[in-house]
């Protein structure tokens, strides 16, 4: 049930059985009941009553209080899971392209001064990115981001 921008969740359950004339009832029981919105500053959910923890990092439990916590259904596609930030310095108008595993994953033109590229695909491969600078005279300068896709790692200022 929603009430404006607030859901109303309930879960439980009730069993009951009849085997050989003998009839089987359990009790009603309640596995969690509580009330959730869209937190907008932080990008996430807000929880209040009784619910179980995510269990992303360890395993969860109940609890009866309140939540706050990050969605990763708020973000954009490309600032899903993790992916390393890529900052560098272009001398020139200069095209950054990025190289995983011999692959080319992103392309950008950029204006001379330091850059960020924070906006990388996640990728679900390992293997160390290849940062290529082609500057506008031609000459090319290159150097390496290690990356390693470990779960649960986030990206900077998420």
């Amino acid at each position: 049930m929603n009430l404006g921008n607030w859901a109303f969740r309930h879960f439980g359950s009730k069993s009951w059985s009849q085997s050989e004339g003998q009839s089987y009832n359990t009790p009603y029981q309640t596995y969690e009941t509580y009330v959730q919105r869209d937190f907008a500053p932080i990008r996430g959910l807000v929880t209040l009553g009784d619910f179980y923890t995510s269990g992303q990092v360890v395993e969860g439990f109940a609890l009866r209080g309140i939540d706050i916590s990050s969605d990763d259904r708020m973000l954009s596609p490309s600032q899903l899971g993790f992916a390393p930030r890529v900052q560098g310095i272009a001398n020139s108008n200069a095209v950054v392209s990025i190289y995983q595993n011999g692959n080319i994953i992103y392309q950008t033109n950029v204006t001379p001064g330091p850059f960020v590229i924070d906006d990388l695909y996640s990728s679900g491969y390992n293997g160390d990115l290849t940062v290529e600078i082609k500057e506008a005279d031609g000459k090319v300068r290159s150097f390496i981001v290690p990356f390693s896709n470990v779960a649960p790692l986030i990206r900077m200022g998420q």
